[in-house]
Protein backbone atom coordinates (compact mmCIF):
# COMPACT_ATOMS: atom_id res chain seq x y z
CA UNK A 1 0.00 0.00 0.00
CA UNK A 2 0.98 3.65 -0.32
CA UNK A 3 2.08 3.81 3.32
CA UNK A 4 4.86 1.36 2.53
CA UNK A 5 6.55 3.82 0.14
CA UNK A 6 9.91 4.96 1.43
CA UNK A 7 10.08 8.76 1.38
CA UNK A 8 12.59 11.19 2.88
CA UNK A 9 11.25 12.96 5.99
CA UNK A 10 12.55 16.31 4.72
CA UNK A 11 13.57 17.66 1.36
CA UNK A 12 17.17 16.97 0.34
CA UNK A 13 19.27 18.99 -2.09
CA UNK A 14 21.71 16.86 -4.02
CA UNK A 15 24.16 17.13 -6.89
CA UNK A 16 24.32 14.72 -9.81
CA UNK A 17 27.47 13.08 -11.06
CA UNK A 18 27.15 13.95 -14.75
CA UNK A 19 28.73 17.42 -14.84
CA UNK A 20 31.70 16.15 -12.86
CA UNK A 21 32.09 13.18 -15.18
CA UNK A 22 32.09 15.53 -18.18
CA UNK A 23 34.77 17.66 -16.53
CA UNK A 24 37.23 14.83 -15.99
CA UNK A 25 36.51 13.17 -19.33
CA UNK A 26 37.51 16.40 -21.10
CA UNK A 27 40.93 16.77 -19.48
CA UNK A 28 44.13 16.16 -21.46
CA UNK A 29 44.48 12.95 -19.49
CA UNK A 30 40.91 11.71 -18.98
CA UNK A 31 40.00 10.28 -15.59
CA UNK A 32 36.96 9.34 -13.55
CA UNK A 33 35.09 10.85 -10.63
CA UNK A 34 36.32 8.07 -8.38
CA UNK A 35 39.93 8.87 -9.26
CA UNK A 36 39.26 12.44 -8.10
CA UNK A 37 36.71 11.68 -5.41
CA UNK A 38 38.07 13.96 -2.70
CA UNK A 39 38.16 16.90 -5.11
CA UNK A 40 34.59 16.21 -6.25
CA UNK A 41 33.00 15.62 -2.87
CA UNK A 42 35.02 18.40 -1.28
CA UNK A 43 33.65 20.86 -3.83
CA UNK A 44 30.09 19.55 -3.49
CA UNK A 45 30.29 20.03 0.27
CA UNK A 46 31.83 23.47 -0.07
CA UNK A 47 28.97 24.46 -2.38
CA UNK A 48 26.56 23.80 0.49
CA UNK A 49 24.99 20.69 -1.02
CA UNK A 50 24.25 17.78 1.29
CA UNK A 51 24.02 14.73 -1.00
CA UNK A 52 25.83 13.36 -4.04
CA UNK A 53 24.18 11.08 -6.59
CA UNK A 54 26.82 8.78 -8.03
CA UNK A 55 26.78 6.58 -11.11
CA UNK A 56 26.58 3.25 -9.29
CA UNK A 57 27.55 0.76 -11.97
CA UNK A 58 29.91 -1.38 -9.91
CA UNK A 59 30.23 -2.54 -6.33
CA UNK A 60 33.90 -1.58 -6.63
CA UNK A 61 32.76 2.00 -6.00
CA UNK A 62 31.79 1.11 -2.44
CA UNK A 63 35.25 1.54 -0.95
CA UNK A 64 36.09 5.01 -2.31
CA UNK A 65 32.67 6.37 -1.36
CA UNK A 66 32.67 4.72 2.05
CA UNK A 67 35.87 6.62 2.83
CA UNK A 68 35.10 9.95 1.15
CA UNK A 69 31.44 10.57 2.07
CA UNK A 70 31.99 10.85 5.84
CA UNK A 71 35.24 12.71 5.30
CA UNK A 72 33.35 15.49 3.52
CA UNK A 73 30.18 15.31 5.58
CA UNK A 74 27.99 14.21 2.67
CA UNK A 75 25.10 11.81 2.21
CA UNK A 76 24.54 9.58 -0.80
CA UNK A 77 20.75 9.62 -0.54
CA UNK A 78 20.40 8.42 -4.14
CA UNK A 79 22.32 6.51 -6.78
CA UNK A 80 21.93 6.28 -10.54
CA UNK A 81 22.03 2.61 -11.54
CA UNK A 82 22.20 1.39 -15.15
CA UNK A 83 20.29 -1.75 -16.09
CA UNK A 84 19.39 -3.68 -19.22
CA UNK A 85 15.91 -5.14 -18.86
CA UNK A 86 15.58 -6.31 -22.45
CA UNK A 87 17.72 -9.41 -21.96
CA UNK A 88 16.51 -12.96 -21.95
CA UNK A 89 18.10 -13.47 -18.53
CA UNK A 90 16.22 -10.63 -16.83
CA UNK A 91 16.15 -12.39 -13.46
CA UNK A 92 19.95 -12.49 -13.41
CA UNK A 93 20.15 -8.79 -14.31
CA UNK A 94 17.69 -7.88 -11.57
CA UNK A 95 19.71 -9.88 -9.04
CA UNK A 96 22.91 -8.01 -10.00
CA UNK A 97 21.19 -4.62 -9.74
CA UNK A 98 19.67 -5.44 -6.35
CA UNK A 99 23.04 -6.60 -5.02
CA UNK A 100 24.68 -3.36 -6.16
CA UNK A 101 21.92 -1.32 -4.56
CA UNK A 102 22.24 -3.15 -1.26
CA UNK A 103 25.92 -2.19 -1.17
CA UNK A 104 24.88 1.46 -1.55
CA UNK A 105 22.26 1.02 1.17
CA UNK A 106 25.10 0.40 3.61
CA UNK A 107 26.17 3.98 2.83
CA UNK A 108 22.71 5.37 3.55
CA UNK A 109 21.17 5.31 0.07
CA UNK A 110 17.39 4.95 -0.12
CA UNK A 111 16.52 6.16 -3.66
CA UNK A 112 17.58 4.12 -6.70
CA UNK A 113 17.25 6.06 -9.96
CA UNK A 114 17.33 3.94 -13.09
CA UNK A 115 16.92 4.63 -16.79
CA UNK A 116 16.74 1.21 -18.45
CA UNK A 117 19.18 0.93 -21.35
CA UNK A 118 17.84 2.03 -24.74
CA UNK A 119 18.05 -0.09 -27.89
CA UNK A 120 20.93 2.23 -28.82
CA UNK A 121 21.94 5.81 -28.08
CA UNK A 122 20.66 7.13 -31.42
CA UNK A 123 17.11 7.73 -30.18
CA UNK A 124 15.62 4.55 -31.59
CA UNK A 125 12.22 3.67 -30.06
CA UNK A 126 11.86 0.26 -28.41
CA UNK A 127 9.51 -2.29 -29.98
CA UNK A 128 6.33 -2.91 -28.01
CA UNK A 129 7.37 -6.41 -26.96
CA UNK A 130 10.56 -5.15 -25.35
CA UNK A 131 8.70 -2.36 -23.55
CA UNK A 132 6.26 -4.89 -22.08
CA UNK A 133 9.11 -7.12 -20.97
CA UNK A 134 11.04 -4.23 -19.46
CA UNK A 135 8.00 -2.86 -17.63
CA UNK A 136 7.30 -6.20 -15.97
CA UNK A 137 10.95 -6.35 -14.93
CA UNK A 138 10.86 -2.82 -13.48
CA UNK A 139 7.90 -3.78 -11.31
CA UNK A 140 9.81 -6.82 -10.06
CA UNK A 141 12.94 -4.78 -9.42
CA UNK A 142 10.99 -2.11 -7.57
CA UNK A 143 9.23 -4.70 -5.43
CA UNK A 144 12.50 -6.35 -4.46
CA UNK A 145 14.14 -3.05 -3.61
CA UNK A 146 11.14 -1.96 -1.55
CA UNK A 147 11.42 -5.14 0.48
CA UNK A 148 14.90 -3.92 1.40
CA UNK A 149 13.68 -0.43 2.33
CA UNK A 150 14.71 1.26 -0.94
CA UNK A 151 12.67 3.17 -3.52
CA UNK A 152 13.00 2.67 -7.28
CA UNK A 153 12.61 5.89 -9.31
CA UNK A 154 12.13 5.56 -13.08
CA UNK A 155 14.11 8.04 -15.20
CA UNK A 156 13.87 8.85 -18.91
CA UNK A 157 15.74 10.55 -21.72
CA UNK A 158 14.55 11.36 -25.26
CA UNK A 159 14.07 7.83 -26.60
CA UNK A 160 11.38 7.05 -24.03
CA UNK A 161 9.37 10.01 -25.35
CA UNK A 162 9.32 8.89 -28.98
CA UNK A 163 6.23 7.61 -30.79
CA UNK A 164 3.75 9.24 -28.46
CA UNK A 165 5.97 8.66 -25.41
CA UNK A 166 4.79 5.04 -25.51
CA UNK A 167 7.67 3.74 -23.38
CA UNK A 168 7.19 6.32 -20.64
CA UNK A 169 3.42 5.97 -20.53
CA UNK A 170 3.38 2.17 -20.63
CA UNK A 171 5.94 2.07 -17.84
CA UNK A 172 3.94 4.38 -15.61
CA UNK A 173 0.55 2.85 -16.41
CA UNK A 174 1.60 -0.78 -16.00
CA UNK A 175 3.68 -0.53 -12.84
CA UNK A 176 2.36 0.16 -9.36
CA UNK A 177 3.04 3.41 -7.49
CA UNK A 178 4.37 1.55 -4.47
CA UNK A 179 7.03 -0.27 -6.50
CA UNK A 180 7.96 2.21 -9.25
CA UNK A 181 8.17 5.92 -8.52
CA UNK A 182 9.33 8.70 -10.86
CA UNK A 183 12.55 10.65 -11.09
CA UNK A 184 11.30 13.66 -13.02
CA UNK A 185 14.01 14.89 -15.35
CA UNK A 186 12.37 18.13 -16.33
CA UNK A 187 14.76 19.16 -19.08
CA UNK A 188 14.62 15.82 -20.87
CA UNK A 189 10.83 16.07 -20.75
CA UNK A 190 11.16 19.53 -22.30
CA UNK A 191 13.76 18.69 -24.93
CA UNK A 192 12.48 15.21 -25.72
CA UNK A 193 9.12 16.67 -26.74
CA UNK A 194 10.50 19.34 -29.06
CA UNK A 195 11.29 22.00 -26.44
CA UNK A 196 7.76 21.94 -25.05
CA UNK A 197 6.79 23.41 -21.72
CA UNK A 198 3.36 21.84 -22.19
CA UNK A 199 5.01 18.42 -22.13
CA UNK A 200 6.45 19.04 -18.66
CA UNK A 201 3.17 20.41 -17.33
CA UNK A 202 1.16 17.47 -18.66
CA UNK A 203 3.65 14.93 -17.40
CA UNK A 204 3.41 16.45 -13.93
CA UNK A 205 -0.38 16.40 -14.03
CA UNK A 206 -0.39 12.75 -15.11
CA UNK A 207 2.29 11.32 -12.83
CA UNK A 208 3.22 14.03 -10.36
CA UNK A 209 1.97 12.03 -7.39
CA UNK A 210 4.72 9.49 -8.11
CA UNK A 211 7.63 11.93 -8.11
CA UNK A 212 10.26 10.89 -5.58
CA UNK A 213 13.23 12.77 -7.00
CA UNK A 214 13.98 15.57 -9.42
CA UNK A 215 16.84 16.05 -11.85
CA UNK A 216 16.88 19.81 -12.38
CA UNK A 217 18.65 21.39 -15.36
CA UNK A 218 18.06 24.59 -17.32
CA UNK A 219 18.69 25.95 -20.79
CA UNK A 220 18.68 29.34 -22.43
CA UNK A 221 17.50 29.50 -26.04
CA UNK A 222 17.87 25.74 -26.24
CA UNK A 223 21.42 25.49 -24.84
CA UNK A 224 22.18 24.10 -21.38
CA UNK A 225 23.12 26.80 -18.91
CA UNK A 226 26.19 26.82 -16.70
CA UNK A 227 24.08 27.10 -13.53
CA UNK A 228 20.46 26.74 -12.56
CA UNK A 229 18.87 30.06 -13.39
CA UNK A 230 15.81 31.54 -15.03
CA UNK A 231 15.61 30.25 -18.59
CA UNK A 232 13.59 28.22 -21.05
CA UNK A 233 11.77 26.25 -18.35
CA UNK A 234 9.53 28.11 -15.94
CA UNK A 235 9.95 26.00 -12.81
CA UNK A 236 7.25 27.82 -10.83
CA UNK A 237 4.58 25.38 -12.05
CA UNK A 238 6.53 22.40 -10.75
CA UNK A 239 7.53 24.01 -7.46
CA UNK A 240 3.96 25.17 -6.79
CA UNK A 241 2.59 21.72 -7.62
CA UNK A 242 4.96 20.04 -5.17
CA UNK A 243 4.46 22.65 -2.47
CA UNK A 244 0.70 22.10 -2.49
CA UNK A 245 1.41 18.46 -1.71
CA UNK A 246 4.00 19.18 1.00
CA UNK A 247 6.45 17.19 -1.08
CA UNK A 248 9.56 15.81 0.57
CA UNK A 249 12.00 14.24 -1.83
CA UNK A 250 15.39 14.67 -3.44
CA UNK A 251 15.94 17.79 -5.53
CA UNK A 252 19.08 16.97 -7.49
CA UNK A 253 21.01 19.72 -9.27
CA UNK A 254 22.10 18.04 -12.48
CA UNK A 255 24.22 20.44 -14.48
CA UNK A 256 25.65 19.56 -17.90
CA UNK A 257 27.47 21.26 -20.73
CA UNK A 258 27.10 21.00 -24.49
CA UNK A 259 28.20 23.07 -27.48
CA UNK A 260 27.47 26.68 -26.61
CA UNK A 261 27.25 26.29 -22.82
CA UNK A 262 29.16 29.16 -21.14
CA UNK A 263 32.13 28.28 -18.97
CA UNK A 264 32.90 31.20 -16.67
CA UNK A 265 33.36 29.60 -13.23
CA UNK A 266 34.59 26.48 -11.51
CA UNK A 267 32.22 23.66 -10.66
CA UNK A 268 32.05 24.50 -6.97
CA UNK A 269 30.79 27.99 -7.79
CA UNK A 270 28.36 26.77 -10.45
CA UNK A 271 26.79 24.38 -7.94
CA UNK A 272 26.78 27.00 -5.18
CA UNK A 273 25.00 29.47 -7.47
CA UNK A 274 22.59 26.75 -8.58
CA UNK A 275 21.65 26.03 -4.98
CA UNK A 276 21.19 29.75 -4.34
CA UNK A 277 18.84 29.99 -7.33
CA UNK A 278 16.83 27.02 -6.03
CA UNK A 279 16.52 28.67 -2.63
CA UNK A 280 15.41 31.99 -4.11
CA UNK A 281 12.99 30.41 -6.59
CA UNK A 282 11.46 27.71 -4.40
CA UNK A 283 10.27 29.18 -1.13
CA UNK A 284 9.82 25.76 0.47
CA UNK A 285 13.57 25.20 0.53
CA UNK A 286 14.63 28.78 1.12
CA UNK A 287 16.13 27.91 4.49
CA UNK A 288 17.80 24.62 3.60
Amino acid sequence: DESAIIQPSTMIIGAGFYRWAQHFERQSIPSTIEQNIDEVLGNVSEAGIESFESLWDSEAKFDPYSRALPKHGLKMASIYVPCNLMRADIDAEIAVVVQRCLAAKELGTTIVVTNPDPVNWNNTPKPDALIRRQTTALETLGQQLRQHGMTLAYHFHTSELLEGAKELHHTMLHTTPENVRLCLDSHWAYRGCGNSHLAIEDLIQLYGDRITSLHIRQSHQGVWTETLTDGDINYKFLFDYLDKRNWNGLACIELAIEDGTPFTMDLCQSHRESKAWLQSSWSRIGNI
